[in-house]
């Protein structure tokens, strides 16, 4: 690390290290296995949906659907 000595950059490491798994120990008694992906969909996933096509617009694709499908 550009200059530091070596003891330095050790402690950062083993600092580093310790914090990652005491991290995933705690995730894993809050959320189970699976706590780090679960926290990772809950980011991914949308807090609402929106749909602005009007109702009107929606019936007219589903009748062309039906026709295409029965062609």
């Amino acid at each position: 690390l550009c200059g530091v000595s070596q003891i330095a950059c050790l402690v950062i490491g083993v600092v580093g290290a310790t914090l990652v798994v005491w991290q995933t120990f705690a995730m894993n008694r809050k959320y189970g296995q699976y706590g780090l992906m679960k926290q990772g969909a809950v980011r991914m996933h949308p807090r609402y949906l929106l749909n602005r096509r009007t109702t009107y617009h929606l019936i007219r694709n589903l009748k062309r659907k039906k026709n295409e499908k029965q062609q």
